[in-house]
């Protein structure tokens, strides 16, 4: 597709939206990210090892997951608004609960109820984002979109920390339950209501999912979105372990990894956003996965460095890796008509949690630890990821611009 020279900038009425849109994605991350962090506390308090810790995480990507397929069948029969709404005030439900859990199984249950409602809230905020934002501004839009991510890295965990040092863990629930109902207000001023797919959508739900997943270009999709996410988690869960247990740093200093890395990656998403309007998705997607591979390359081959020297390697593989899903967002986003793009984004976030699993899964398999603590066999991991990202470019190749 052609570009212009410059991206058409958004309007005022869509930096609201968009700006609702953002902190919707954000609250729902930051529940996400910021159990990671807060892992001693919760096994202190509930007794447990290391083990229900892990099922504690993997609760929220597997309900996740399960949901999406499920949300596929109804997104698409409502008006985005609603549906929206009606998700993030499960998503609420389940912030209350967390913070309100007095056991490990009543916090695991809680859990599973935050993931089944903010899981898929992604698929809806960009199935908003996909009906309403014209294509020629939608790399932008994502983009802002997307750096929720490195948002909640920056201010989302760095704040619960914070507040669970200074009172407890379910301190950093209550605020984020306060931020999420200041962004429900929001919500009911400033997003429309999205009805223009309610005239196409198909009678029978079953019929309707059927069709999406029938739609070649969406199985191209899907694996996009697939490869992108099963290269990342290959990497991305262990490298705080293979930092300090190899590269010999402080598990204070992570601190400034992830606070230099996310910074970065909060204004490099926006200008990858602005470079997929310009350039077109296809090109930026693929010239920015060849460059991640560069650092992620090297990250994963690290010997003994010093915290500066550390900063120079994973602060530009944060901005990359990240950086990949914009365009490639774009790409899946733009992928699917509009009576289907709810079912459809539906559907992939689910894809997405389950190569998230399985990918951590797979690295687990092959990483071993060494006599004196250090982390074996992460350069593999490493090169595993690399011809996953290069599988992922030859699939964007393959995926078309629909609407």
């Amino acid at each position: 597709m052609s570009r212009s020279s410059s991206p058409i900038p958004i309007t005022a009425e869509e930096r609201w939206l968009v700006l609702v849109l953002y902190l919707v994605q954000f609250t729902h991350v930051c529940d996400f990210v910021m159990i990671m962090p807060l892992g001693p506390q919760f096994m202190r308090d509930f007794g447990i090892g290391a083990g229900q810790f892990g099922i504690m995480v993997a609760s929220y990507s597997f309900s996740a997951g399960i949901a999406g397929f499920f949300g596929a069948l109804v997104v698409d029969r409502f008006d985005r608004k609603r549906i929206l709404v009606v998700l993030y005030l499960g998503f609420l439900l389940g912030t209350l609960w967390c913070a309100l859990a007095s056991s490990y199984s009543m916090f695991v249950l809680a859990r599973v109820l935050s993931g089944a409602f903010g899981g898929t809230l992604g698929a809806t905020v960009y199935a908003i984002i996909g009906d309403v934002i014209p294509e020629k501004r939608r790399g932008t839009a994502t983009g802002v979109i997307m750096s929720a991510f490195p948002s909640a890295s920056v201010l989302g965990v760095p704040a619960a920390i914070i507040l669970a040092e200074q009172w407890s863990w379910r301190a950093s629930f209550w605020a984020l339950l306060g931020l999420g109902v200041v962004t429900l207000v929001l919500s009911q001023f400033f997003l429309p209501h999205v009805v223009g797919h309610l005239g196409e959508a198909a009678e029978n739900r079953w019929k309707d999912l059927r069709e999406v997943m029938g739609v070649r270009n969406h199985h191209w999709a899907f694996l996009l979105g697939f490869t992108n996410m099963f290269a990342g988690f290959m990497v991305v869960p262990y490298l705080s372990p293979f930092y300090v247990s190899n590269v010999g740093i402080t598990e204070g200093q992570l601190t400034y990894v992830y606070l230099a890395g996310g910074l970065c990656t909060f204004f490099s998403a926006r200008f990858i956003g602005k470079l997929s309007d310009r350039l077109g998705a296809h090109r930026t997607f693929i010239r920015i996965a060849l460059l991640a591979i560069i650092p992620m390359v090297v990250t994963t081959h690290l010997g003994q460095l010093p915290l500066l020297g550390l900063l120079l390697v994973t602060t530009p593989f944060m901005m990359l890796f990240s950086g990949r899903m914009i365009p490639a967002m774009h790409l899946i986003t733009s992928s699917s008509l509009r009576r289907y793009r709810g079912s459809f984004l539906s559907v992939n976030t689910s894809i997405y949690q389950i190569a998230m699993g399985l990918a951590s899964s797979f690295s687990a398999y092959l990483l071993q630890t060494g006599a004196n603590g250090e982390l074996l066999n992460y350069p593999l991991v490493g090169w595993i990821s690399m011809g996953v990202i290069l599988l992922s470019v030859f699939v964007s190749k393959k995926v078309k611009l629909i609407a």
